[in-house]
């Protein structure tokens, strides 16, 4: 297997350069700001001419080899992957929207050929207008158990306000992508970074309507919330990125986080970036700069350990927007955590709007039978490195 990384900004082009065409690159990824056109589609054709070529819009890009460490950068960064022996499927719906998204990953599922066990599955969607966590629950329902997935949603950063994603074309709004890959001696790997401490009382959701919750412990949700969060409260909604939630919905094995994207003090309710059933459980999370740094070398050390005996340097990341907000100064380090360890020596990634991966945080036990949709979820305020290599 053969993988370069590119780099490209507005005052120096790509680098380093593009290879020549005729490379046999199967797959490239790229992310980037939501409108880019330093490069066309047709030139990115004559440098890889037999790839699926995928671009996603971040909240900032990541890039890091041995020359630079990059964090929140408006350049693009490109992934060209060559492998020995391995088949990949590319397959895209448009028109995705929030009332759509059960059904659109229906139609992106039913579009691919069956996928044997030990496939991959990256997964990109609109960021904006999707119901992100139904969207990966619905497509996870459709394949047989031994298939592992890892992406995101793509983002333009805290302003919330456009997403685009493309496959080998120009990126556009509502659209999700979603690449097969599998071979042989193909092996991809994925652990989730959080470094979330959960605190206080377990609370129960006691009514809600997706995404939008009303009540915990029979209790107006916002009030329970502003109390917990002291002279925090005053700073909401900005300061409810310091503390999400962590949601165990009825029958998961796991929690996951969700972020809170706004507050309503008229009728005392919280909107957040996934549903919150009516009778899961809910606690406060809180963290620290220096833990969500550290959850990423966990978790890079977490996919190693899966990759066995299969070498690899390369790191596929999707890191939260919320992250990017809470660790402000020191971003890049959360990209150095990655780097450098385990022999991990290039990075590429992007800040999203939502992140899917294993249901399992890196230090919890993932159930080996992998036997329903929800072992990949959409994560919030996490980061999930995948990593790709061949034996």
């Amino acid at each position: 297997m053969k993988t370069t990384i590119h780099r490209w900004a507005q005052s120096t082009g790509w680098l380093p350069e593009l290879p020549l065409s005729g490379r046999n690159d199967q797959l490239v990824l790229m992310f980037g700001p939501t409108r880019f056109t330093g490069t066309s589609h047709e030139d990115l054709r004559r440098h890889f001419p037999m790839a699926e070529i995928v671009y996603v819009s971040g909240g900032g890009q990541m890039y890091a080899d041995a020359t630079a460490e990059l964090a929140e950068s408006d350049d693009v960064v490109l992934a060209a992957l060559q492998f020995d022996d391995v088949t990949v499927h590319a397959r895209a719906v448009y028109d995705v929207t929030r009332t759509s998204s059960v059904e659109s990953a229906s139609r992106l599922a039913a579009s691919f050929p069956p996928l044997p066990e030990g496939s991959h599955l990256f997964v990109f969607t609109e960021g904006i207008d999707v119901r992100g966590d139904r969207f990966i629950h619905t497509l996870r329902e459709h394949f047989p158990s031994g298939i592992s997935i890892s992406g995101g949603l793509a983002s333009n950063g805290l302003a919330l306000t456009d997403s685009v994603v493309g496959l080998n074309g120009p990126a556009t709004r509502n659209t999700a992508v979603a690449v097969a890959v599998y071979g042989p001696r193909v092996r991809i790997a994925c652990a989730v970074a959080q470094g979330w401490t959960a605190f206080g009382p377990t609370r129960r959701v006691t009514n809600s309507e997706g995404s939008l919750l009303t009540r915990l412990d029979d209790e107006p949700a916002l009030g329970l919330y502003r109390r917990y969060l002291g002279p925090f409260a005053e700073e909401l909604p900005g300061s409810a990125l310091l503390f999400p939630l962590a949601v165990n919905a009825p029958g998961s094995r796991h929690d996951v986080v969700r972020s809170i994207l706004g507050v309503n003090d008229n009728d005392g309710t919280m909107a957040f970036a996934g549903d919150v059933p009516v009778n899961s459980t809910a606690r406060l999370m809180r963290t620290s700069e220096d833990q969500l740094i550290d959850a990423v070398e966990l978790a890079t050390r977490d996919a190693l350990e899966q990759m066995g005996d299969v070498s690899t340097d390369l790191a596929i990341c999707v890191s939260c927007i919320g992250r990017n907000a809470v660790l402000r100064s020191r971003t890049e380090e959360e990209v150095s955590s990655c780097h450098g360890t385990g022999g991990i020596s290039r990075v590429i990634g992007f800040y999203s709007n939502g992140e899917f991966g294993p249901s399992a945080r890196s230090g919890e036990a993932l159930a080996t039978d992998r036997d329903g949709p929800e072992d990949y979820v959409m994560h919030n305020q996490s980061m999930t490195i995948t990593l790709v290599g061949e034996g």
